[in-house]
């Protein structure tokens, strides 16, 4: 007697179905999984997110019970003079993040990454225990698998989660400003009143103008620089674009998972395969039929 699909779940069975549906399944966790990573390295915890949602919807999850409960997360907003000091790396202008999720409560701080990976190991252990995966080679690899992106993701963690201490980054703002500042008046003597920036005069001194804006742009850059490295998983132009690397996976997955798996018939046993190479006539079929003894190919 054929058992349900339900009795098959309950005895961690596999039904034989032409769709692929359940390792779709996983597939889709995996792309919620590195969406949901590109969202918690930018401290943005939620569920709703449009380019998430449709992986992990399924998935009993704590951020889906916070949404269910208590609907999406406030968006906070700044100032237009806050965030256009952010752009110029103001000291004290920047938001903690971590201040953030503190007010959110503990029902939002579920890691929803690792969440995910503990519904791939238990699709991979189905996997194992029903003799999807028998060989245990495979099984290896699988673990291993999940393990780099345990690895992976704790990674990415330690780098975005490791900031520059606090006073660091307020003496080096203030250092540099307070530098810049200072210095034309350094240079008044030399140069005249050319050196105050921004203030144009006569071409005979305007190179002495254009080493002012130079020396002014390289130490704020050499700051900025400092502040780019200290998190590179932001939605900054400088920053790594998260989203290309999710989408050139999402395809890679798909190419991988569109058709069945191969089988030697269709790529060995046929007239298109040479093994000897592309400067033989030889395909496989007729070299089956050759003898190894006293046999001579010419190349």
């Amino acid at each position: 007697m054929a058992m349900t699909e339900n009795e098959m779940f309950s005895q961690n069975c596999l039904p034989i179905h032409p769709i692929p549906t359940y390792y779709r399944t996983c597939v889709n966790m995996l792309m919620g999984f590195l969406t949901a990573t590109k969202y918690s390295l930018r401290y943005q915890p939620g569920y709703d997110y449009p380019d998430l949602q449709a992986y992990i919807q399924n998935l009993p999850t704590y951020a889906k019970l916070a949404h269910q409960t208590d609907g999406p997360l406030p968006k906070k907003r700044f100032h237009p003079i806050r965030r256009a000091a952010q752009s110029l790396g103001v000291a004290g202008t920047q938001s903690n993040p971590r201040k953030h999720l503190k007010k959110l409560g503990p029902k939002y701080l579920g890691h929803l990454p690792l969440e995910i990976l503990q519904f791939v190991s238990a699709y991979v252990q189905m996997c194992m225990t029903n003799g999807t995966c028998p060989a245990p080679i495979v099984q290896t690899q699988i673990l291993t698998a999940v393990g780099s992106l345990v690895e992976a993701l704790t990674g990415m963690e330690r780098v975005s989660k490791t900031p520059l201490p606090l006073a660091y980054n307020i003496a080096i703002s203030q250092i540099t400003w307070a530098y810049i500042l200072i210095l034309p008046f350094q240079l008044v003597l030399p140069l005249g009143w050319i050196a105050i920036p921004g203030t144009l005069g006569t071409p005979p001194i305007l190179c002495g103008w254009r080493l002012m804006i130079a020396a002014a742009y390289i130490i704020l850059g050499i700051a900025a620089i400092g502040r780019e490295l200290e998190d590179p998983f932001g939605t900054d132009v400088n920053d790594l674009d998260m989203e290309e690397y999710i989408r050139a996976l999402g395809v890679e997955l798909d190419i991988m998972t569109s058709n069945a798996p191969p089988k030697p018939d269709e790529f060995i046993f046929i007239e298109e395969n040479y093994p000897f190479g592309s400067s033989t006539d030889i395909s496989f079929t007729s070299a089956m039929g050759m003898s190894m003894d006293g046999a001579s190919l010419e190349f």
